[in-house]
């Protein structure tokens, strides 16, 4: 068998992004979470930086970004670096919820943007299992993306309506990233079965 943190890292992203839907759309408030409205507030955005740093290491793990594309990896390491100290200021220091979330929504287009950047240039490498990652960040990116430029105020979206851009995005990335990591099973044992043989 292929031994590869990429499956454990998807599994944590997913169910950090449920973690964070349930917490939005009001389900994880009616059923788990009955506190005060602005500790919901907090507890939203801490939990979507949970995600942002799970995502992030299911990207570096599943592209290989340290071997592939270092620049890029350590721009994905600053972005990841960046919300786990957001997540703390908000948890931490209260008063600054507001810029937290701001430098949040900046930290997560990086992160996106430099997440396409990643899977384009390993589809040219000729890194085959890149092809679907690139097709199912593209969903999510586009998603992600509305949502994000809705907040800082940029695009005249309501708020709910960014928020079911995001939902359709990232319910069509998981499917997308399950097939992504299926791909990358056949590729890497094509290749262990092809050194054996060589051997």
């Amino acid at each position: 068998s292929i031994r590869d943190n990429s499956y454990l890292f998807y599994t944590l992203y997913i169910s950090a992004l449920i973690a964070t839907f349930m917490l939005i759309d009001g389900v994880g408030i009616q059923f788990f979470w009955q506190k005060p409205v602005i500790i919901l507030r907090k507890t939203q955005v801490f939990w979507f930086c949970i995600f942002e740093s799970f995502f992030i290491l299911f990207v570096k793990s599943f592209l290989q970004t340290k071997q592939n594309t270092p620049n890029s990896d350590k721009v994905l390491t600053f972005s990841m670096i960046s919300s786990i100290v957001t997540g703390l200021f908000i948890l931490l220091l209260p008063g600054f919820s507001e810029l937290a979330g701001n430098i949040l929504v900046i930290s997560v287009l990086i992160m996106l943007v430099t997440t396409l950047i990643v899977g384009v240039l390993c589809v040219k490498k000729g890194y085959k299992p890149a092809q679907y990652f690139l097709l199912a960040a593209t969903s999510f990116v586009g998603g992600t993306a509305v949502s994000a430029l809705e907040s800082l105020q940029l695009m005249p979206l309501s708020e709910e309506a960014a928020f079911w851009f995001m939902k359709i995005g990232a319910l069509l990335e998981a499917v997308l990233y399950s097939f992504a990591l299926a791909d990358r099973f056949k590729y890497e044992r094509k290749l262990k079965e092809d050194s054996q043989q060589k051997a």
